[in-house]
Formats: C-alpha cells, sequence, structure tokens
C-alpha cells in the first residue's frame, strides 16, 4: 500500500473555465507519451450519470477509451470488478454517490483500498463534506439499551469516543445484520473513524467526520476535486481540519487557460429578492404577494429554479404558473449540473434556499466548538455549500458562460448575502439591489393596546373613561396614553 502522506488537491476556477476541457486534454496526451508497460489509469467521479455519458462521449474523440458504471443497482460491486479487472479502459466513471459508497467499504476492505492504487482520482464537482447521522431517540427511557455500543465509548471533553479496547466489538456490531438501520450504520462507522458522539439526556446521538471521499486520498495515487469556489469550499476544509491531510493547488497542468479562469463581465445586476437570510417562510410570501412583481423587472427570457412543493407553499405549482406565463420564463432543476444549454438567455431567477432547522444547525454548531473547530468559520462554508455556490451553479448556464457576448445580466438571488458572496468572489463589477419583500409582521399584543388607547384619547375620553371602556388598569392606559 502507499505509504505517503495523504494529500488532497484542487482546481478552483469558474463555470465555463474550461476545467474538464483541460482534464480530458491532460489524459489524452498523459497516455500517448507515457511509455510504460502498465499506462497510468484515471478514475473520474461525476455528479450525474448524465455527466458521466457526457465526459464519455467527449472522450472518444480524443482517442481515449472509458468506461461508465452505469448502473445503480449493485454499482458498487460492478465498480469493484471493473477497477480489478477491466485493462482495456484507462479511464473509468462513476457518479459521486457510488464512489461514496465504494469508499465507506473500503475502510474496512484492504482489497478494495489496494484497487485505487494505481488510479488518480478526478472528482469534478465539489461533493458533499461530512458525513454522519443525527438520530433522536424515540424511548429515551432505554436509549443504552437500544444503543448497547454506548458502553463501549469513553467521555473526552464533552464527547463520547471509543475506548481502543473495544474496537473489534464494535466493528463486529457494525457489521452485524441487525445493527440495520441506514443511519445507525453511518453513526457506527463515522465513531469507528475516530469521531466523537454527541450524546445528550438520552436523547440524541450526534456524529459526523469527513466524506468518505476524501478518505480515497490514502489509497489513491492521487485525489484531485474540481470545481468553482473549491479552494473555499467546505470539501477542502474538511480534508485539512478534519482529515488531517495536506491540501494545496493542483498543478498548472490541470489549470484551465489563464484568461478564463475568471469572469471579465461587468454590466451584471444582482437582484436579491430579501433583505435578511432567505427562509422557507420568507419565500412563501414572496411567492403568495411578489412573483408578478418580479417578472415586471426581469427583462426578457430567463431560467428559474425553486424548491419544490411543501406543506407551507406549493412552489413549483406557483412558480410554474406564473414565471412560466408568456413563455419568457423555462425551468431548469437547481439539483442538475452540466445543464449548458441555456446560453442564449441573460437571466436568471434562482428563488430557492435550503437551510437547516434550528435543532439540527444548533447540534452542528455545539459539535464544531466541541472538536474544536471554529464555529463561524465552519458555519459560513456550510451556507456557502448548501445556498451559495448552488445559486451562482445555477446563474452560471446563461450567456455568462460566453464571454464574447456584451449584453446585459439580471440575475434574481434568494437573499442579499448571496448577492453579497456571488459579487465578491464572481462578478466584482456587479451591481446589487434589492426588492426588500418583508414579510408582514403580526401585531404584537403590545402594539394593539397602544392603538386601541390611543382610538379613545382621539374620541375625546379622559385617561379614566378609556380604562373603564377598555377593561384595562389605569396604568396601562398611562403608558399608552403620550
Amino acid at each position: 500500500m502507499n505509504q505517503k502522506r495523504p494529500e488532497v488537491t484542487y482546481v478552483d476556477a469558474i463555470c465555463g473555465s474550461g476545467k474538464s476541457t483541460t482534464l480530458q486534454q491532460y489524459i489524452k496526451s498523459s497516455l500517448l507519451t507515457n511509455s510504460e508497460a502498465i499506462p497510468p489509469r484515471y478514475l473520474l467521479v461525476m455528479p450525474t450519470h448524465e455527466l458521466c455519458e457526457q465526459v464519455k462521449s467527449e472522450l472518444e474523440p480524443r482517442g481515449v477509451r472509458s468506461y461508465h458504471v452505469d448502473i445503480e443497482l449493485n454499482a458498487v460491486k460492478h465498480l469493484t470488478t471493473t477497477l480489478e479487472n477491466d485493462f482495456q479502459h484507462s479511464v473509468i466513471i462513476c457518479t459521486h454517490e457510488c464512489f461514496k459508497h465504494y469508499c465507506y467499504r473500503a475502510e474496512f476492505e484492504t482489497e478494495l483500498q489496494s484497487l485505487l492504487k494505481d488510479f488518480s482520482v478526478f472528482i469534478d464537482e465539489i461533493p458533499d463534506a461530512m458525513f454522519g447521522a443525527y438520530i433522536k431517540a424515540t424511548h429515551t427511557d432505554r436509549t443504552e439499551e437500544n444503543f448497547p455500543f454506548i458502553k463501549w465509548l469513553e467521555e473526552k471533553d464533552g464527547l463520547l469516543f471509543l475506548n481502543e479496547n473495544y474496537r473489534d466489538d464494535l466493528y463486529k456490531y457494525w457489521h452485524e445484520k441487525q445493527a440495520n438501520g441506514e443511519e445507525l450504520k453511518r453513526l457506527l462507522w463515522v465513531i469507528l473513524q475516530g469521531a466523537g458522539l454527541l450524546y445528550e439526556e438520552n436523547k440524541h446521538l450526534f456524529a459526523f467526520t469527513a466524506s468518505p471521499i476524501i478518505k480515497s486520498a490514502q489509497w489513491a495515487e492521487n485525489l484531485t476535486v474540481l470545481g468553482a469556489g473549491s479552494s473555499r469550499s467546505l470539501f477542502v476544509w474538511a480534508a485539512e481540519h478534519v482529515a488531517g491531510y495536506t491540501v494545496s493547488e493542483a498543478g498548472e497542468h490541470l489549470q484551465p487557460p489563464v484568461e478564463r479562469r475568471k469572469h471579465k463581465r461587468g454590466a451584471i445586476t444582482l437582484m436579491a429578492v430579501c433583505e435578511n437570510r432567505c427562509t422557507l417562510t420568507s419565500l412563501q410570501h414572496v411567492f403568495n404577494d411578489h412573483l408578478q412583481e418580479i417578472i415586471r423587472r426581469v427583462p426578457g427570457e430567463f431560467i428559474f429554479a425553486t424548491n419544490r412543493d411543501k406543506s407551507i407553499c406549493e412552489f413549483t405549482t406557483i412558480g410554474d404558473e406564473i414565471l412560466s406565463s408568456g413563455s419568457r420564463g423555462e425551468r431548469v432543476s437547481m439539483a442538475s449540473y452540466g445543464l449548458n444549454h441555456y446560453q442564449h438567455m441573460h437571466n436568471a431567477v434562482f428563488l430557492g434556499c435550503s437551510n437547516l432547522d434550528r435543532d439540527f444547525q444548533g447540534k452542528w454548531r455545539q459539535y464544531a466548538d466541541l472538536n474544536s473547530w471554529n464555529v463561524e468559520e465552519f458555519e459560513q462554508k456550510q451556507r456557502a455549500a448548501m445556498n451559495y455556490e448552488r445559486c451562482y451553479q445555477f446563474i452560471s448556464r446563461t450567456s455568462i458562460r460566453n464571454a464574447d457576448t456584451n449584453h446585459p445580466l439580471m440575475f434574481v438571488v434568494p437573499d442579499l448575502a448571496t448577492a453579497e458572496y456571488i459579487k465578491e468572489y464572481y462578478f466584482p463589477g456587479a451591481s446589487i439591489d434589492c426588492f426588500n419583500f418583508e414579510k408582514p409582521r403580526k401585531k404584537v399584543k403590545g402594539t394593539e393596546t397602544r392603538e386601541k388607547v390611543q382610538d379613545c384619547k382621539a374620541q375625546g375620553m379622559t385617561q379614566k373613561q378609556a380604562a373603564e371602556s377598555l377593561g384595562m388598569g389605569i396604568a396601562t392606559i398611562k403608558r399608552n396614553w403620550n
């Protein structure tokens, strides 16, 4: 096995800069110039099967034979067989999900680890960085009976860690079929990696560590992630601060052309919908009352994305009805990568958000603090991964990819924080404006009381008469009189 210090390298350049093209050219060049008996081998890991097929079709004209692990059922078994036996193809392609599950298993199967030793692994687009589980105990009076592995853990600085005397017991418990819940399996796997368990009052079990994909840096020839914002991503942060690996920028041979690494366009307007951080509740207000106003402000055709229908609001249904009216708006999935067929459109409307609920966010904050991570930095990277970068990926499907056009662009984004992030890192010459659609505030009891007292005063009542009329104490009347 390769005993080198694990390292993760990254290629950070804007969408449309040519990261994938540069990688394909490098692969072709290395295969043509390598004279060794065993040529270099590559594993390309993509977000979706559609992108896997796209890359496969792009490699063929370059004379590079590749194989796509294109099945969902038993994908890990199929990838294992392909890595082991297929020397006819120098490039193997699979999805993020397939490779994550492969690495999850490889942690305890040295044969799977060894299959990667001759492969250079390239992760296209940034995967989820953290892996683990948050389990809420239903029967809190029987938590330690229902989760017997807790007795094999010992407390240290507010977290429970595996007592190494019981490692074999915990591994066998993880491997047994009776520990069959997916969440429980993930939780146990994380503890076996040396992560601490946040265990509170028999109610909550919370443990996370770096993604299994990051672990592959230990076994592969090298591991490189390619994506806009990768240098400041939670994925790279987790590789360095959670896994403890070395992180560095990839060599110039993997970098796209210098002139294409940053956006040069300046005629861009970022229109924030909300002044404060966008939530599903604030979006509900926008969808119910303000979509027509947004359309009036956006010139010409545009692509748009929304959350799916939820109990709080039918985001998809309302969005399709209003934003698609007049054939000006075209829905594009916010979750799809590589949908770059909209370069004739100059505008985009991204009306979606993905926020953790308060309980989950509170657990993350507590867990980060107990692990001595920079809590503020961690949360910022978490928000960027869940919202800001996703929004940027979406609006990057427009004509912003075409450096030859000078057409003005307008991008509607969920909130000012998103607009400021995208301006800072991608469009420094952009202007920012805000619709400022604030949700109407409910009248609090004190406000209602003051309005009633002021109404009595306007009718010419004395303070005593107002108190009698409203059934309030004289002290309350006096407090709201002026």
